[in-house]
């Protein structure tokens, strides 16, 4: 899924983390606001993620992200 994002500041060299506004999974199913998903997203409208940052975009641009699934393993406990 692609998104419009706003660079918000670099992360590590060739990431940044950047603003993205959340899309709701279930919004094409119903507009009820009532199930969890749906209230969730009421506290916390947009999210920052670490994207690649190949074009090297910088603090305040509108980038286009393309997100896609993550899977999480195991976690790895110190």
């Amino acid at each position: 899924m692609k998104q419009t994002a706003k660079v918000i500041r670099p992360a590590r060299p060739g990431y940044a983390e950047v603003m993205v506004r959340r899309a709701s999974a279930c919004a094409s199913a119903h507009k009820c606001g009532s199930c969890d998903h749906c209230s969730m997203m009421e506290n916390a409208p947009e999210i920052v993620v670490v994207a690649e940052n190949g074009p090297g975009a910088e603090p305040g641009d509108t980038v286009t992200v393309e997100l896609s699934l993550i899977h999480i393993s195991e976690p790895t406990r110190h």
